[in-house]
């Protein structure tokens, strides 16, 4: 096999790779939607840090934050939260998921996001560096993001 040959194969399994990675997340967030039919939404960001005070910048991705059909109308209704409030951004994601007030949801949250653990490079293989991914029961948007 020559040089051109490899390149071709390494850039064919690189797609199956991106494919097969994108088809196994779906799978099991599918799965978890399911699950908690209540939830509209989980989002997370990805990306390699610009600088790390010299450590070395590696790739990952952040904590998922769940949006619930809930959560989505208290964000619209553009109220101040109270103190025991959880707080959610503009588009009613919880700014984390422990503050999610079903705690048998707080677990299977947990429990989803360490099915992905030791995965960053499949997240970034699916969806790329420097984004972020908001999945729902159909399907996934990935947006770019900003960050330090």
């Amino acid at each position: 096999m020559n040089l051109k040959e490899l390149r071709k194969k390494k850039t064919e399994l690189d797609k199956q790779l991106e494919q097969n990675s994108k088809e196994a997340i779906v799978t099991e967030f599918k799965a978890f939607f399911e699950k908690h039919p209540r939830v509209t939404g989980v989002r997370w960001s990805q990306y390699t840090p610009y600088f790390m005070d010299g450590d070395p910048c590696v790739f990952g991705k952040n904590e998922f934050r769940v949006q619930t059909e809930g959560s989505r109308a208290a964000a619209r209704a553009g109220q101040e939260p109270k103190e025991d409030d959880p707080e959610y951004d503009e588009d009613g994601f919880l700014e984390t998921y422990t503050q999610l007030p079903d705690p048998f949801l707080n677990e299977d949250v947990k429990a989803l996001e360490a099915t992905f653990d030791n995965s960053d490079e499949l997240f970034e293989i699916a969806f790329g560096d420097h984004v972020e991914v908001t999945v729902t029961k159909d399907g996934f948007e990935v947006t770019e993001c900003e960050h330090d």
